[in-house]
C-alpha cells in the first residue's frame, strides 16, 4: 500500500472504543493478538502462518520536541535502524488531521537479527506528546493483505488526557513545559543552561536481554567536596552508554549534543558477555564483572563493586514534602512553590540562607525559579526513598 493511500485513509478515521498503553490510546484490530515486551506493546494477526512476519510495535507516550516533529521522527528512525542496512527508502510524508500530525516512511532493511524485511515507521503527534510506531513486514503481500487494518490502527492512535491538560493547572501543580534553548557550552544545573529540545526517547530503566537500558545512578565519593554524590548514567539498547547524560527534554536524551561537548564527553559503548561488561569511552576501556540483583531499595546491577539503581521520574505527588540534603533542605509544595535553606534537626528552617521560589517539573527535569536569583534547570529523579537532583541526593524527612 502506498503512503499516499495511507494518509487518505487516516484523514477519515475517528478513534472509538480505545484501550490505553502508557498514555497512548489505541483500538486493537479484530483478530489480532497483543502483548507487552519491555517498554513496548506488540500487535500481530492471529492468523499468520508459520514463517510469516507482521507486527505493529508502539511505544508509550513521549514528549514532542516543540513543533520539530520531523527531526524527532528521523532521529528515532536512525536509532531503530541500528544494526541494519537500508536497501530502499521511501520519501517521508506528513499529514494533519483531527488535531494530529502524522508522519510516515517506508523502507527495506537487511538487519543482523531479523534478516531482509520491510518496515513502515509512523509518528503520531498532538500538542506536547507523540507515539512512535514500527511495523515489521516480512513480505510485501502481507502489507497488501493487512494494510487497511494497519492504517486503521495508526489513525485511531491518541493520547490519554491528564488533569493538567483538562484544567490548565500545570503551573499551579508544579508540572509543565520547560523552555528549550541553545547552550552547548553549559551543563545541566548551571545558570543559563536549557535543554536543547532534541534527542531520542529515554527508555524506562530495566534489564532487557541481560543488558541495562534507561537511566541509572550510583554513589561516588568526592574527596574535594568531601561528600558522597550521585552519578547518573544512561544505557541504550544499541550499546551506547554515557555518564552525566545531557538531556534534551524531560524524557529525551540529547546524544548528539553530549557527543559535541568539549573535552571528555563520557559517551561511549558497552558490551556484556560471559558475566563481564566492557565499557569504552573517551579513550578508556574498562572491564569488570557484571551482575544483576536487588537490595532493600529495589532492583540493581553491579559493575565490579559499584551498584547502579534505576532512576525514575518524579511526579506531582511524590515530590511534595521536605527533603534533607547535604547542607540544605528543599521543601516542595503542591501549589508549585518551594522553600530551601538550612534546617534544624526537627525540620524547622534556620534564618541563614533561607529562600523561596516556584518550580516546574517535566519528566526528568526540574526548573527552579528562586526569588531574586536566576533560574536553573537540572536533572531530577526518584530512586527508592531518595530524590536525586543533579549529583545530589536527598532523603525525605
Amino acid at each position: 500500500m502506498r503512503i499516499a493511500a495511507c494518509f487518505l485513509a487516516l484523514a477519515l478515521i475517528v478513534c472509538v472504543f480505545a484501550q490505553e498503553f502508557k498514555g497512548v490510546t489505541y483500538k486493537k484490530p479484530a483478530g489480532w493478538d497483543e502483548a507487552v515486551q519491555g517498554d513496548a506493546k506488540i500487535f500481530a494477526p492471529h492468523a499468520l502462518k508459520e514463517g510469516e512476519v507482521l507486527a505493529i510495535i508502539i511505544t508509550g507516550s513521549v514528549p514532542s520536541v516543540g513543533s520539530n516533529w520531523a527531526k524527532q521522527f528521523t532521529d528515532t528512525i536512525a536509532l531503530a535502524n541500528d544494526g541494519g542496512k537500508v536497501s530502499e527508502e521511501g520519501k517521508m510524508e506528513t499529514r494533519e488531521g483531527s488535531g494530529m500530525t502524522y508522519l510516515l516512511q517506508t523502507l527495506k532493511l537487511d538487519h543482523k537479527d531479523f534478516g531482509k524485511h520491510g518496515r513502515l515507521y509512523a509518528q503520531v503527534s498532538k500538542g506536547s506528546r507523540c507515539v512512535f510506531v514500527t511495523v515489521l513486514i516480512g513480505k510485501d503481500s502481507l502489507m497488501e493483505k493487512y494494510g487497511a487494518e494497519i492504517v486503521d490502527f495508526i489513525g485511531n492512535l491518541g493520547f490519554k488526557s491528564t488533569p493538567s491538560e483538562d484544567t490548565g493547572a500545570a503551573a499551579a501543580s508544579g508540572s509543565g513545559k520547560i523552555p528549550t534553548g541553545n547552550a552547548p557550552d553549559l551543563f545541566p544545573g548551571s545558570v543559563g543552561w536549557l535543554p536543547s529540545g532534541r534527542g531520542v526517547p529515554i527508555p524506562a530503566p530495566t534489564i532487557s536481554n541481560g543488558k541495562p537500558v534507561g537511566l541509572w545512578w550510583k554513589f561516588t565519593y568526592d574527596p574535594v567536596a568531601t561528600r558522597t554524590k550521585a552519578i547518573i548514567h544512561i544505557y541504550l539498547a544499541d550499546g551506547t552508554r554515557a555518564s552525566n547524560p545531557r538531556l534534551g527534554g524531560g524524557m529525551i536524551y540529547d546524544l548528539a549534543g553530549q557527543r559535541a561537548q568539549k573535552g571528555n564527553t563520557g559517551v561511549g559503548t558497552f558490551e556484556i558477555s560471559g558475566g563481564q561488561i566492557v565499557e569504552r569511552y573517551d579513550g578508556f576501556e574498562n572491564k569488570a564483572p557484571f551482575t544483576v540483583g536487588s537490595d532493600s531499595a529495589g532492583k540493581l546491577f553491579k559493575i565490579g563493586g559499584a551498584g547502579f539503581h534505576p532512576l525514575l521520574p518524579m511526579t506531582n505527588q511524590t515530590i511534595v514534602g521536605q527533603w534533607k540534603g547535604p547542607g540544605a533542605d528543599y521543601k516542595f509544595n503542591a501549589d508549585g512553590t518551594y522553600e530551601t535553606g538550612m534546617a534544624h534537626s526537627n525540620g524547622d528552617w534556620a534564618i541563614t540562607g533561607f529562600n523561596t521560589g516556584t518550580y516546574v517539573m517535566d519528566g526528568h527535569l526540574i526548573m527552579l525559579m528562586p526569588k531574586n536569583a536566576p533560574r536553573t534547570v537540572n536533572v531530577l529523579g526518584k530512586s527508592g526513598n531518595l530524590l536525586i537532583m543533579g549529583d545530589t541526593f536527598y532523603e525525605k524527612r
